[in-house]
């Protein structure tokens, strides 16, 4: 089962002598990769906050708007959930439900509820319109503020088989494809056969099985050496998207992930 972080904490402070940014983190060490991955030479070592209000530090040379950036960035990563799989990075906007750590209701989040109208509302009435837009903005905001989802070459849906009055992924993928000019493939990924739902399902390898050979792409070279945003409406186990993920890593790209909302089990 993959884990999952939220950011706690952050602090910038701009160092005039070195001309660096100095990024303070309450968080998983995660958080760093991330930034690596972004700014790469740019963002030096990681160190240990000697003050000990942090759980880690480090320094980023400075250009011009980085640290409005940055900060933009690291604030918008304390709602969501960044989840260590095996894609590059996978992210959900929140979680489902609130954490019971949280909220002793276990009401759904702002994320959760907009899922769940979205994916089950009927379809093409006034609300399930509202969350419909609602949604795409919520993921357009996230894409917006993250570098790498930004400068995505390709975005995928979740493909399904079969017949579908209205898919939630396809939907989101198309128009997050129309507002950032990304090129929407989702037509040449393919679910070959049809499956049981995966919350069905109560143990990794019935869930493995059941994922077994169910994908293939259309024009597989489309894919290489092209950073890919594969979307999905809810982040259970990850072993949907992570299959998915694999055939395109297998075609030579490079997987992020972007789902509306993370269960808190799997």
């Amino acid at each position: 089962m993959p884990k999952r972080f939220k950011l706690q904490d952050y602090s910038t402070d701009y160092q005039q002598q070195t001309n660096q940014l100095c990024v303070l983190v309450t968080g998983d060490v995660i958080y760093y990769k991330i930034l690596k991955l972004i700014y790469k030479s740019r963002c030096k070592s990681l160190f240990k906050d000697k003050n000990n209000n942090y759980d880690w530090g480090a320094y980023i040379d400075n250009e011009e708007g980085i640290q409005q950036e940055i900060e933009s960035l690291l604030h918008m990563l304390q709602y969501a959930v960044c989840i260590a799989d095996s894609l590059m990075q996978s992210f959900a906007l929140d979680y489902y439900y609130q954490p019971y750590w949280d909220n002793d209701e276990g009401g759904r989040t702002v994320a959760g509820e907009l899922v769940n109208k979205a994916k089950y509302d009927r379809p093409y009435t006034g609300l399930h319109q509202k969350a419909l837009n609602d949604l795409c903005e919520y993921m357009e905001h996230f894409i917006q503020k993250h570098k790498l989802y930004k400068q995505a070459d390709l975005i995928v849906s979740m493909p399904y088989f079969g017949h579908k009055e209205f898919d939630l992924p396809s939907y989101l993928a198309e128009e997050l494809s129309r507002r950032f000019e990304i090129t929407n493939a989702s037509h040449l990924v393919k679910k070959t056969k049809a499956t049981q739902p995966q919350k069905s399902l109560n143990t990794i390898d019935e869930k493995t099985e059941n994922m077994q050979n169910v994908f293939k792409l259309d024009s597989p070279e489309v894919f290489e050496d092209k950073a890919v945003i594969i979307i999905d409406d809810v982040y259970r186990s990850g072993i949907t998207i992570q299959t998915l993920a694999q055939e395109i890593v297998n075609a030579g790209g490079k997987c992020l992930g972007l789902v509306g909302a993370k269960t808190i089990r799997g």
